[in-house]
C-alpha cells in the first residue's frame, strides 16, 4: 500500500501532466465548450482518484483496528477500574510479563498445587452444580462502563447451540472475535475457589457451567465431553457434547469484581490485590477456566453429569 505522501505526490504529478496541456490549449483560441469539457474531465478523474485513496485509507484503518483487537488470542482487557488506572502506569506490559512468567513456571506450579490440594485424577465424572448466563444490557455490557461485571447470573438450566449459550452475551467474543463458535461455552471447576482462597464467589469469573467432583485439569484441549442426565429423562439425541478449544486467559476486567476492587482500601492496595489475583489465575491452564465449542446442542441442567465422551 502506498503511503499518504506517495499518494499526494501521485496526485500532484497527475495534475501537472493533465493541467499543463490544458494551459497550453486554453491559451489558444479554443472554443468555450471544449475548455469546459476538458476541465470537467480532469476534475472527474481527480475526484475518482481521491475517492479511491480515501477508500484505501478507510480500509487500512479498519484493518488496523481489527488486527489490534484480534492479533493476540491472549487478549488483554482494554479497560480497568478508573480508580486503579493511574496507579498501574504500564499495566499491559506487566500483564504480558506476568503471563510469560506463569507459562515458564506452569510445571512447577502444577506440582505445587498437587502437593497442597491433592488430586482428583481418579474422578472421571463431574457434576454440574451451577448454570449461568448474562444477557446483553447495553452500556453495562461494555468493559468501559462502571456498571460492567464479569459475573453471570444463576440459572436453573441453560440451552446451548453452536452459536453459544442462549441469552448470554460476552462483549469481547461478540465484538472482537465475531461471535466465534470456539468460545461458545465457558467452564470452571469448583476446586478453583479453594486455590484462590475463596477470593471470589461462584459466577464471578463468568463461567456458564460450574463443575464439581473433578480437578481444574480434568479438561483437555481437543477432547470432547458429554453432558447427560442420570435420571434418564433425556434421550441420547439430546445429549450435549462440548469440545474444549482453549484454556481461558485471565484479563484485567476481572479486577472490577467488588471482592477485588474493594473501594474501602487505597488504590495501591487494590492494585496489589488485583495483581496477586491474576497471578494465581495464571498459575496453570484451567484455573481461569476453559472455553468450549458445542458439538451437540441441547439443554444443561443442575445435577447433570459430565464425562469424557467416547470416541
Amino acid at each position: 500500500m502506498r503511503t499518504s505522501s506517495q499518494k499526494n505526490l501521485t496526485i500532484q504529478q497527475y495534475l501537472k501532466f493533465c493541467c499543463h496541456p490544458l494551459i497550453r490549449i486554453t491559451s489558444g483560441r479554443m472554443r468555450t465548450i471544449n475548455r469546459v469539457f476538458i476541465i470537467s474531465s480532469i476534475f472527474i478523474h481527480v475526484a475518482a482518484f481521491s475517492n479511491n485513496f480515501l477508500e484505501e485509507q478507510r480500509n487500512y484503518i479498519k484493518c488496523r483496528t481489527v488486527l489490534s483487537a484480534s492479533v493476540n488470542s491472549n487478549e488483554p482487557s482494554y479497560s480497568i477500574s478508573e480508580t486503579t488506572r493511574p496507579v498501574i502506569k504500564n499495566w499491559e506490559s506487566w500483564w504480558h510479563e506476568m503471563l510469560h512468567t506463569a507459562n515458564i513456571n506452569k510445571e512447577r506450579n502444577r506440582k505445587k498445587l498437587l502437593t497442597i490440594y491433592g488430586t482428583k485424577k481418579d474422578y472421571i465424572v463431574g457434576t454440574i452444580i451451577r448454570c449461568a448466563a448474562r444477557s446483553y444490557r447495553g452500556d453495562a455490557s461494555t468493559p468501559s462502563s462502571v456498571a460492567y461485571t464479569t459475573r453471570k447470573d444463576n440459572m436453573p438450566q441453560i440451552s446451548v447451540s453452536t452459536s453459544g449459550v442462549i441469552g448470554d452475551y460476552n462483549h469481547y467474543r461478540t465484538v472482537a472475535l465475531s461471535s466465534t463458535h470456539d468460545r461458545a461455552v465457558s467452564i470452571l471447576t469448583d476446586d478453583v475457589h479453594k486455590i484462590l482462597n475463596n477470593m471470589i464467589q461462584p459466577g464471578d469469573l463468568g463461567e456458564n457451567i460450574l463443575v464439581s467432583g473433578v480437578a481444574y485439569d480434568f479438561f483437555k484441549v481437543g477432547s470432547r465431553y458429554s453432558i447427560r442426565n442420570d435420571s434418564g429423562g433425556r434421550s441420547f439425541n439430546q445429549e450435549v457434547i462440548l469440545e474444549i478449544t482453549e484454556a481461558i486467559v485471565p484479563c484485567m476486567n476481572l479486577c472490577k469484581l467488588s471482592s477485588i476492587n474493594n473501594m474501602d482500601i487505597v488504590p495501591e492496595a487494590r492494585v496489589s490485590r488485583c495483581q496477586s489475583f491474576l497471578e494465581k489465575l495464571a498459575m496453570d491452564d484451567g484455573i481461569r477456566g476453559w472455553y468450549a465449542k458445542v458439538i451437540g446442542s441441547g439443554t444443561i441442567y443442575l445435577g447433570d453429569k459430565i464425562e469424557l465422551a467416547l470416541a
